[in-house]
C-alpha cells in the first residue's frame, strides 16, 4: 500500500493534485481521462478522508518499484517453489521532478527515482600502488605497529607503508576477491615489486625485501605504473578490470616530467582510471598542491596522513571505497 491514483473522465480537474493521464486507461482506451491523487480524490468528492494518517502519508507517495529481481525471494514449500514480492518503492511523493541524489542511502534510478534499497554489482579492480621509497622515507617519526613491519631497515615510514598496504588488503579482501594488485616502489629509480598479482595476504611478504634509498623521482614510478597499465590492457582478463592507483610519497618530486602531465597520459590510455594520491608525514618537503592537481587530474582523492594511524584509516577508506557499489538498475 504505497500509493492511490483514482481515474475521472477529463473535465473534473479540481486542484494542482490532479492531472490528465499519462498513459491510456481502460475499459474504454480511446476517451480521454485524468488522474487524482487519494488526497485530490476525497477533495474533489467532498467526503473526509476515511483513511489513518499514516495510510494518506502512504497514498502520498510515488508509486514506482525498485525493478530488481533481488526483491524477488523463492519460498520453498513442501510440493513447490512460490516466487514472493519484497517490494521496494520509490521515497519521492507521487508525481515528484526527478531526483539527482539519495538524501541518505540507497540509489537513485537513471530515470530520477530514488529507492532505499541497495543492489551490489560486480566491481574487480586492477589496484596498482606507487610507493615512495626514497632516503626520506627512513625517517623514524612514524613506526609500524606490528612486529613483522618493524624488522631492519623498515622501522620507519616505509615499513608503516608496508603496514598500511597489508591492512588494505585485509580490508578488502572479502569485497575484492578477483582484484589484482601491483605494487611500484621509486626513488631515483622506479621497481615493481609485483604486478598483477591475485589479491592475498601472502603478497605483503614480498613487500619487506625492499628498503628505503634514491632521491624522489614521481616520474620513474608513473612511468612504471603506464606500463603496468599497458600490459594489463592486451590481456583480456584484467582489461575487464577496473585500473585504480594510489600514489604515496612524503616528498617533493625532484626531476623528470610533470607529474600531472604523466597522470593525464595514464587517463588517455585508460580513462576508467582513478588515481588517488597520499601525502605521509609531517615534513614540509611535500608539496600538497601537486598531489593534489595529480588527484584531481586522476578523477581520484588527495589525502593527507600526518602519521601511521591516520595512514591506516585512510588506507582503509580507500579500501572501502572499492567495494561494489550500487547498480543501475533502469
Amino acid at each position: 500500500m504505497n500509493n492511490h491514483v483514482t481515474i475521472f473522465y477529463s473535465g473534473t480537474l479540481c486542484c494542482s493534485d490532479a492531472r490528465h493521464e499519462t498513459h491510456k486507461y481502460g475499459p474504454d482506451f480511446d476517451a480521454p481521462k485524468d488522474e487524482f491523487t487519494h488526497a485530490a480524490y476525497w477533495k474533489y468528492v467532498g467526503f473526509k478522508d476515511p483513511c489513518s494518517e499514516d495510510d494518506q502519508r502512504q497514498f502520498a507517495l510515488c508509486n514506482h518499484r525498485c525493478p530488481s529481481n533481488d526483491h524477488t525471494n523463492i519460498i520453498a514449500t513442501n510440493s513447490s517453489t512460490r516466487p514472493t514480492q519484497n517490494i521496494s518503492y520509490c521515497t519521492g511523493i507521487l508525481w515528484h521532478m526527478p531526483i539527482s541524489q539519495p538524501e541518505s542511502e540507497g540509489f537513485v534510478s537513471k530515470d530520477g527515482h530514488c529507492f532505499p534499497c541497495n543492489h551490489p554489482k560486480e566491481v574487480v579492480n586492477n589496484i596498482i600502488f606507487i610507493i615512495d621509497q626514497s632516503g626520506s622515507m627512513r625517517t623514524g617519526d612514524c613506526r609500524p605497529s606490528l612486529l613483522k613491519f618493524a624488522g631492519w631497515g623498515l622501522n620507519n615510514q616505509l615499513g608503516c607503508v608496508y603496514e598500511a598496504i597489508s591492512h588494505f588488503i585485509q580490508r578488502h579482501l572479502p569485497s575484492g576477491p578477483q582484484d589484482s594488485v601491483s605494487v611500484v616502489l621509486f626513488g631515483s629509480s622506479a621497481t615493481i615489486a609485483f604486478e598483477c598479482e591475485d589479491i592475498s595476504e601472502a603478497l605483503e611478504d614480498k613487500l619487506t625485501t625492499y628498503y628505503t634509498s634514491g632521491g624522489t623521482n614521481y616520474h620513474c614510478g608513473l612511468g612504471q605504473a603506464l606500463l603496468i597499465l599497458d600490459r594489463s590492457r592486451k590481456n583480456l582478463a584484467l582489461n575487464k578490470k577496473t585500473p585504480v592507483i594510489i600514489f604515496l610519497s612524503d616528498g617533493k618530486n625532484s626531476e623528470g616530467d610533470d607529474p600531472v602531465e604523466l597522470v593525464k597520459k595514464i587517463k588517455e590510455l585508460d580513462p576508467r582510471v582513478i588515481f588517488h594520491t597520499i601525502k605521509f608525514g609531517s615534513g614540509q618537503n611535500c608539496s600538497d598542491e601537486i598531489l593534489e592537481a595529480m588527484a584531481k587530474a586522476g578523477s581520484g582523492r588527495f589525502k593527507k596522513s600526518l602519521d601511521e594511524i591516520q595512514l591506516l584509516k585512510d588506507f582503509e577508506e580507500l579500501a572501502y571505497s572499492l567495494r561494489p557499489k550500487v547498480a543501475a538498475l533502469m
